[in-house]
């Protein structure tokens, strides 16, 4: 008996997908010429190209600050289901042209691979979006939800084209059962699709400045207890202080799933029963020293920038150091802030928040999780897909706080190293990549939109 996904796929017409491919990597390849650099962003220029994509589909600009746009677009369905959201940002991180093989901002399409800031994170992912929704209108399929492309400004900064969405078009996500953001993907070892990640939460960002003030003087006459002295002592307490290990049930999840594919064999026996062995230091420690495991596992502070002083002959009467946090899930701020300021152990130094970013996570025992296992079973038998925390920020927590359930998903199949270029040098996304995020994203939401 044919599955409802199965059903949908065998009725609906058929689909010149390498047209549609061969079309979206000259669209990546454009799209990626247009620099969104934030600051400043600039994403209005590039909502005016994503709209011109997006023919005869309904579309709206709203420019949220001089020169910087969201792009709300809509494609109809017959409204008995509610909506499903397809998000992007627009704006992009900065990029050091020294230190590309091809211009950052060239969209170079050589040897298969589209380059260019921004291929991975994640203007690779709108032109899917947009590709997705391109093919359901040529088609005329009769869907049962709206699906609403969002493309946001920015992201990279201060996340304020998703809190203009909140504040001015509530409607949208209270009307939306899903919304598809940033987050996971497939990931790649030695060749092979090891599982699907959906990042169903993540951590809260907490950023903080700590500033320390002392008397100032000529450099030749050291002063005990200056500006500098309090923040260095300060930081080498807290680089050695640990947060205490939680193991959060999506976490304890993931592990279990990718326990099988660990190559260190003392990981691979005790990670699927990761909590029978908490209190086993041996394993404790072997978690916790890989950094990606090591995050999933507790709260996190990276001491980010020290700054103070400009001349080499003067004792500085103020030094400024800054710290990002980020929080597990159910973190208390208060109460972290209180293990902060006892390892720091000096009270004249100044905790100033200067961002905060509160998460929640989305549910997993949904019918959108149930079409995604449905879809990466028919590409890839056999490959698990796993929920996950992120242990950055998106988007998402904005979106989250109303109640919608969001998924971080990007169908890529990545290895580490290309993961690595999403905010290095050399960004890049092969056309293959490309092509397979379209067809897996064109099933999932045939799957959860398509016709009942």
């Amino acid at each position: 008996m044919l599955s409802a996904l199965a059903l949908v796929l065998v009725a609906a017409p058929e689909v010149d997908w390498l047209a549609y491919e061969r079309e979206a990597a000259q669209q990546l390849a454009a799209y990626l010429a247009v620099d969104t650099t934030n600051p400043p962003g600039k994403e209005l220029a590039a909502a005016k190209f994503l709209a011109a994509q997006l023919k005869g589909i309904e579309s709206e600009i709203v420019e949220i600050a001089p020169g910087r746009a969201n792009l709300i677009a809509t494609l109809r369905g017959d409204g008995t289901k509610k909506a499903i959201i397809l998000s992007n940002h627009m704006d992009v991180v900065e990029a050091t042209p020294s230190e590309w093989k091809h211009p950052p901002f060239s969209g170079a399409l050589i040897d298969g691979e589209i380059w260019g800031r921004g291929a991975l994170d994640m203007k690779g992912t709108a032109i899917v979006h947009l590709t997705v929704m391109r093919i359901l209108q040529a088609r005329g399929v009769k869907l049962s939800r709206d699906i609403v492309f969002l493309g946001l400004a920015d992201e990279e900064e201060g996340g304020t084209g998703a809190q203009w969405i909140v504040k001015n078009r509530p409607k949208l996500l209270e009307n939306a059962d899903y919304l598809f953001n940033e987050g996971a993907n497939a990931m790649i070892v030695d060749g092979k699709v090891q599982y699907y990640g959906v990042a169903a939460s993540e951590k809260s960002s907490l950023w903080l400045e700590l500033v320390a003030r002392g008397p100032s003087g000529h450099g030749s006459i050291p002063i005990a207890g200056s500006a500098l002295d309090k923040m260095i002592a300060a930081l080498g307490r807290l680089r050695k202080a640990e947060t205490p290990v939680t193991l959060l049930p999506s976490v304890e999840s993931y592990f279990n799933g990718v326990a099988p594919r660990e190559e260190s064999p003392l990981l691979r026996t005790k990670m699927a029963h990761a909590r029978r062995y908490l209190k086993d230091k041996e394993f404790m420690r072997a978690m916790t020293a890989r950094p990606e495991y090591n995050a999933l596992l507790r709260t996190t502070v990276s001491i980010t920038s020290v700054r103070s002083g400009d001349k080499v002959n003067v004792i500085p009467g103020e030094a400024i150091a800054t710290l990002d946090c980020r929080l597990l899930p159910g973190t208390n701020q208060a109460d972290f802030l209180t293990w902060l300021r006892g390892v720091l152990a000096d009270k004249s130094i100044e905790i100033k928040v200067t961002s905060y970013f509160p998460t929640s996570e989305s549910r997993v025992d949904t019918e959108l999780m149930r079409v995604i296992r449905n879809v990466a079973g028919k590409y890839d038998p056999g490959v698990p897909v796993f929920a996950e925390l992120l242990t950055s920020t998106t988007d998402s927590s904005t979106f989250r706080a109303l109640g919608t359930v969001v998924y971080g998903f990007e169908p890529f199949r990545l290895t580490g190293e290309e993961l690595d270029t999403a905010h290095g040098a050399n960004e890049r996304i092969s056309t293959a990549n490309l092509a397979h995020a379209i067809r897996f994203m064109h099933d999932v939401v045939m799957g959860i939109a398509g016709p009942n």
